[in-house]
């Protein structure tokens, strides 16, 4: 349990890490007049950050600028997008269900959203910031247990493979795993435990715990004669 408990901290810092970004933007927002304007330069923040897709500006006149994209306001409103919404509502830096990006590779991406307001406290806007999730690949990889174990991530919210040791489970969702697919809703309702299961007719056990920011779902399968092996060698 506590290899898979160390990645989802570790998810989680980076997550936090990467929202960064997002608030930094919003902060400085919130030191200028920004109602009338568009302030592309402002979006540079994300700088050569290659887990950063875009960093885009939304408020409540219909501005819509971001620095990859530059001004789109007229083209899309910001203010019925989900993510604009959300971050309204909430009040705080939040994260996005995960989604494929539009582009030809296809890749996974969540936005990280922050609010920001005028001297009177009056909401004004939000700022939404796409963060590639190539980097769970890594993460998925460096879960073992003794050198050995599978692991997955998965987003509670809509049971989506975010990563798996498993390449071909990426983006695909929970219910077409076999084995997991009958214990999902048991694993998103607790959010971390064990229980045994199967593989091709060898029992292994199933850790998985939650990532604070997300509430991702992170696990591993580890071979029971592993697990037990130090036990077996002392009998």
């Amino acid at each position: 349990k506590g290899e898979v408990a160390q990645q989802s901290d570790l998810i989680d810092g980076w997550l936090q890490v990467k929202g960064r970004t997002a608030v930094a933007a919003a902060n400085l927002l919130q030191t200028v007049d920004d109602t009338t304007g568009v302030r592309r330069e402002m979006m540079s923040l994300m700088g050569t950050d290659k887990e950063i897709d875009d960093l885009v500006n939304g408020n409540e006149n219909g501005v819509f600028m971001g620095w990859k994209a530059g001004e789109i306001t007229g083209q899309i409103d910001p203010r019925v997008r989900p993510w604009y919404k959300d971050a309204k509502a909430a009040g705080k830096l939040i994260f996005t269900n995960a989604y494929q990006s539009a582009t030809g590779d296809k890749q996974i991406v969540v936005s990280a959203a922050v609010p920001y307001y005028d001297s009177q406290g009056k909401f004004r806007g939000a700022i939404c910031e796409d963060i590639l999730l190539g980097t769970l690949k890594d993460r998925v990889a460096q879960v073992k247990y003794r050198g050995a174990g599978e692991a997955l991530i998965i987003e509670k919210a809509t049971g989506k493979v975010l990563a798996a040791s498993d390449a071909k489970e990426t983006f695909t969702d929970i219910s077409n795993n076999a084995v997991l697919k009958d214990r999902f809703a048991e694993m998103a309702a607790s959010g971390q435990g064990r229980f045994t299961i199967e593989k091709n007719g060898m029992p292994e056990m199933f850790v998985y715990t939650t990532v604070n920011s997300t509430g991702w779902i992170i696990g591993m399968a580890v071979p029971e004669s592993v697990v037990y092996a130090e036990l077996q060698a002392m009998k």
